[in-house]
């Protein structure tokens, strides 16, 4: 049952994570481009949070979604990070980006104690579903 706790604990740092980038982000966005597409950003991350809700409430398929979303978004910061070179410091924050999602990507895919915390959560939910 410990695995399962750290697998829970590891779950709530991912979403935590999940939303702290996505604000970062939203205050990159806004600083480069003066507030433009605020109703955009905003959307985002209350999807966001909602996506980190549902893993954190042991959801499969927010598991499925968030895990592709970071192997996309790491994707997208390698071409990035290969085709603009013009700023220092904006590499450096891609850099810390891809680290971050990396992490991300880890945990929600390939760490035990988050496949075991799924894997016990969807165990009891369909022992609990078949009992009633």
């Amino acid at each position: 049952m410990e695995i399962i706790e750290r697998g829970r604990s590891k779950i709530k740092l991912i979403g935590c994570l999940f939303i702290g980038s996505s604000l970062l982000t939203i205050i990159l966005h806004n600083l480069r481009f003066q507030g433009r597409d605020i109703i955009a950003q905003m959307i985002r991350l209350s999807l966001t949070i909602l996506l980190s809700y549902f893993m954190m409430k042991g959801n499969k398929i927010a598991r499925v979604i968030a895990g592709i979303l970071f192997v996309i978004t790491i994707t997208t910061l390698f071409i990035s990070l290969a085709t603009y070179t013009a700023y220092p410091i904006v590499m450096i924050v891609i850099i810390f980006m891809i680290m971050v999602y990396g992490y991300l990507a880890y945990g929600i895919i390939l760490d035990k104690s988050v496949n075991a915390f799924y894997k016990n959560h969807n165990t009891n939910f369909n022992e609990e579903d078949e009992v009633v």
